[in-house]
């Protein structure tokens, strides 16, 4: 046997060596995604201003209160939206971005089943 038959650099069915990571050219050519990470940093943002929004609502409600010591319940609804919105707020939030994220989880094990091929 010669030593050329021994040289897998030579083979024709080897698939080429893939670099670990993202490369800039992969970027480029939009064959990395980027919009899962842009979702995860834009879920956290959302998620500060549901919980802001919440607080605000019950502050509102505990300010109407207050100010109309009669028996008028105008303080109770944003009270009540307030605590609604931190508790199913970021409940919600989380389930619409994991939908989100799963079309690419599914693009990315569809790309390596793809490549085992």
């Amino acid at each position: 046997m010669s030593s050329y038959d021994d040289d897998d650099s030579m083979s024709i069915s080897r698939k080429p060596r893939e670099a670990s990571g993202v490369t800039f050219v992969d970027f480029i050519l939009f064959k990395s995604m980027v919009a899962p990470w842009v979702l995860i940093i834009l879920f956290y943002i959302v998620l500060l201003l549901v919980i802001i929004a919440g607080v605000v609502f019950i502050i509102i409600g505990i300010i109407g209160i207050i100010e109309l010591w009669n028996d008028d319940p105008v303080g109770l609804i944003p009270m009540l939206l307030g605590v609604l919105t931190l508790v199913l707020g970021p409940i919600s939030l989380r389930i619409y971005v994991e939908f989100v994220i799963i079309v690419f989880r599914i693009h990315d094990v569809l790309t390596e089943i793809r490549d085992k091929l």
